[in-house]
């Protein structure tokens, strides 16, 4: 009791020292409480929500969740979560938007620190990137340390709560549109896309923007495809058809992807495909043993598409077809996407989405009234209907045609 007596009073004593030059308007600053050092660091519980997100069979958002929770420790710090503030959320937010478009490229490029990039001013984040990616996997994340890690010292008041966008890239000035009617002509009837019809050498190229045409496909859900494995024959109708998965078999420098779930599924190969002798390069390609559709193409970081993204980007500015203007871009195979489905409302074809794979699918119950689409059918609904048979899905891309377009028949690959 004595020796305890002895160490309160020195305690005391020195506590009152601090007191009265903090009076005096002398710098004494505040200890660190033993506790916030005893609290698990920021990095072990980053880690663990991104094993927890692992579970949920969330695809497209755990890689947002695999990019921001880094980005998260790159500037906060890996500090014990005890001593995270508002102020850290805060600037982590505020240094993420000042960070440009694939700023992870550009570090890894310029040998740079996250923070380092974002003091340059080089570029600034969209807001839709801002919302749907770093506010959208940050806000459960707070939640999910509240309910799991409060009773090991996560502060209960940080929040994303007032947090909000304050760049000027508020439009959606990088989204694309559909193909006219004169750009589909000078892409698919040019004397470019003849050239390409009669090479032998570089068939995968005719072939791309054709069935990126026919399909609505993302780049990557094509380029990844195996044809090995990924191309058959359906068994109730006799349709051959694309399997957009990332269950099976892939090249071995490409790791599958899909974006949602609803982007998991089967698209029937349009007949006009059949017609220019689609199925015939793919047994030529099949027995040559390639594992991707267009394998002059070569994967890059990972993926299968970014070669073939750049060369239709760049084919389009040869074409003169490239269109950079805000919200209404030219410039790259994501228009194909908004032509299915702008040919389809064109010609009054209900259901296109279950070929695109967008994830506001319109079931069979929807019917096309004065143009506009109505009675979508609920999530509910969805569930229980399940994804239509190929079969089904036949029925509505065979209405989706070009009666306009003249397409140049390619010259058939030499089997052996």
């Amino acid at each position: 009791m004595q020796r305890l007596t002895l160490a309160f009073a020195r305690t005391a004593i020195r506590t009152n020292e601090k007191l009265l030059n903090r009076y005096e308007g002398k710098d004494e600053p505040t200890p660190n409480v033993v506790g916030t050092r005893l609290t698990p660091m920021l990095s072990e519980v980053t880690q663990a929500y991104i094993a927890y997100y692992e579970k949920l069979q969330k695809p497209a958002m755990l890689k947002k969740v695999k990019t921001v929770m880094p980005a998260l420790l790159q500037v906060v710090g890996n500090k014990p979560i005890g001593s995270l503030t508002q102020s850290d959320i805060l600037e982590f937010f505020d240094t993420v938007q000042c960070l440009p478009p694939r700023w992870s490229d550009v570090c890894r490029q310029r040998g740079i620190t996250l923070r380092e990039l974002a003091e340059r001013r080089v570029g600034e984040m969209s807001k839709g990137t801002f919302d749907g990616t770093y506010m959208a996997a940050m806000a459960p994340f707070l939640k999910y340390c509240r309910g799991r890690w409060q009773d090991k010292g996560w502060p209960m008041t940080v929040t994303v709560e007032g947090i909000q966008y304050l760049g000027s890239r508020r439009d959606p000035e990088f989204g694309q549109r559909h193909f006219k009617q004169d750009e589909l002509k000078r892409l698919f009837q040019g004397s470019e896309m003849a050239a390409l019809a009669k090479s032998q050498t570089e068939a995968y190229k005719f072939w791309l923007p054709h069935v990126g045409l026919f399909s609505g496909a993302r780049v990557n859900e094509l380029c990844q495809v195996n044809p090995q494995l990924d191309i058959r024959q359906d068994e109730k109708s006799g349709f051959w058809f694309f399997d957009i998965t990332e269950d099976s078999a892939s090249h071995k420098d490409v790791e599958k992807s899909v974006k949602t779930k609803s982007s998991k599924r089967c698209v029937p190969i349009h007949p006009q495909l059949v017609e220019l002798g689609f199925l015939r390069y793919v047994e030529h390609i099949k027995k040559q043993g390639h594992t991707l559709l267009f394998p002059g193409f070569p994967p890059s970081v990972g993926r299968a598409s970014p070669k073939a993204g750049e060369w239709f980007g760049d084919f389009l500015r040869d074409l003169n077809l490239r269109d950079e203007t805000p919200g209404a871009r030219l410039v790259g195979m994501h228009a194909f996407r908004f032509t299915v489905l702008n040919q389809a409302a064109e010609l009054g074809v209900v259901n296109a989405e279950a070929i695109t794979g967008h994830s506001s699918n319109i079931t069979n119950i929807a019917r096309v009234q004065d143009g506009q689409i109505e009675n979508n059918a609920s999530a509910v609904v969805r569930t229980y209907r399940g994804e239509l048979s190929v079969g089904k899905k036949m029925d509505i891309l065979k209405q989706v045609v070009y009666a306009n377009l003249k397409f140049h028949t390619p010259v058939p690959p030499q089997l052996t």
